[in-house]
């Protein structure tokens, strides 16, 4: 829903074609925050007219079916894990001075210049949405094409419209350092192709380089969920784990797919489940 408000407002500068002056707002955050807000006003309704309970607090899987929600227990026989993701940042000397993408809908005024790294489907389109409001944009990014891993075509068709728009892309480049000039600029310094340079940014640089799952606290582990490297939760196609009784939510659209076709197999019919949620700590959700 933010990221749809940034979006229309974009689409909004563009049709009317209007120049914008320093300082120019985005989307009013009262309005976003109210919509936010409502939808979620809406979401749990659903789940009460569904005869779900809302448990508010921090989930700790203790057992193969049972969770630890601030001292409550809760058993069933499946537990479904939907904690979502969280953005990550590299480490490089300056980070601190760097937003990601849950910091763009705090902004509260467009920047005039902005930075952003990244090439995935999020740095660019939070990119495309600052060029079209009239902000300078540089793109920077490891690869020679955004969106590593999507169709070639697509790829090359984006990187053109992006530098005929005006933006400054800056192609299998690597930030090595941030640093602030004390008046609110920031140089970054990028290894590249064309070899080392500096770009000097206003106040803002956005990073998207990815998201890192929301699993810590969990206690998957000790009751034997297998995580990878990038602290992912090892599961297979249909959501399944190490533990039959705890699912990843892959296994909602094989849920889904089941029930249409009056499958019993379906793992969430004829069930009690948990579902550990994000929020301001972990939600839990049983479902009677």
């Amino acid at each position: 829903m933010p990221a749809r408000s940034a979006v229309s407002a974009a689409e909004e500068r563009l049709a009317a074609n209007r120049a914008l002056t320093e300082g120019t707002t985005l989307p009013p955050r009262v309005a976003r925050d109210a919509n936010v807000a409502n939808l979620e006003s809406i979401h749990e309704r659903l789940l009460r007219e569904n005869k779900v309970e809302l448990l508010r607090g921090h989930a700790r899987v203790v057992g193969p079916h049972e969770v630890d929600i601030d001292g409550r227990r809760v058993t069933a026989e499946r537990i479904l894990v939907a904690t979502g993701s969280r953005p990550w940042l590299p480490t490089v000397e300056g980070i601190e001075h760097a937003i990601t993408s849950d910091g763009f809908f705090e902004l509260k005024e467009q920047p005039r210049e902005v930075a952003v790294i990244g090439s995935g489907y999020i740095a660019c389109e939070l990119a495309g949405i600052l060029q079209a409001l009239g902000t300078r944009v540089h793109l920077v990014f490891r690869a020679e094409l955004p969106l590593r891993g999507f169709d070639g075509d697509l790829r090359r068709e984006l990187d053109a419209a992006m530098r005929a728009s005006g933006m400054e892309v800056h192609a299998s480049s690597v930030v090595r350092r941030i640093a602030p000039d004390g008046a609110g600029r920031f140089a970054l310094e990028l290894s590249g192709p064309e070899g080392d340079r500096i770009i000097t940014v206003d106040r803002c640089l956005l990073y998207a380089t990815g998201r890192k799952a929301n699993i810590e606290g969990l206690g998957l582990e000790d009751v034997g969920v297998g995580l990878d490297a990038d602290g992912n939760v090892v599961s297979g196609d249909d959501g399944s784990t190490a533990v039959p009784s705890v699912v990843t939510t892959r296994a909602e659209a094989v849920a889904a797919q089941r029930s249409a076709t009056k499958d019993p197999k379906s793992p969430a019919r004829n069930s009690d489940i948990v579902a550990a949620s994000p929020g301001a700590a972990n939600s839990c959700h049983l479902h009677p």
